[in-house]
């Protein structure tokens, strides 16, 4: 069974990205969570749709410069 909220550890594992940025991204408003007690959860859907509001990355190329896009950007 898929679960319904995530901590913010999971959330940030599951997006392979940084408590910080998960964190950032609540403070600005732009990912839901909610409260459970003092246990701050983030549900499946609300995390689909801040992923689905995320701006497209520039196409990448396989002979990218210095100041292209890499991996972790």
């Amino acid at each position: 069974m898929k679960k319904k909220a995530y901590s913010i550890a999971e959330t940030a594992e599951l997006c392979g990205l940084g408590i910080t940025k998960i964190k950032e991204a609540i403070r600005a408003g732009a990912l839901e969570a909610r409260k459970a007690g003092r246990r701050t959860v983030i549900t499946d859907e609300a995390l689909t749709a801040w992923i689905a509001a995320l701006p497209t990355a520039r196409p990448y190329s396989s002979h990218h410069t210095q100041g292209g896009l890499h991996e972790h950007e």
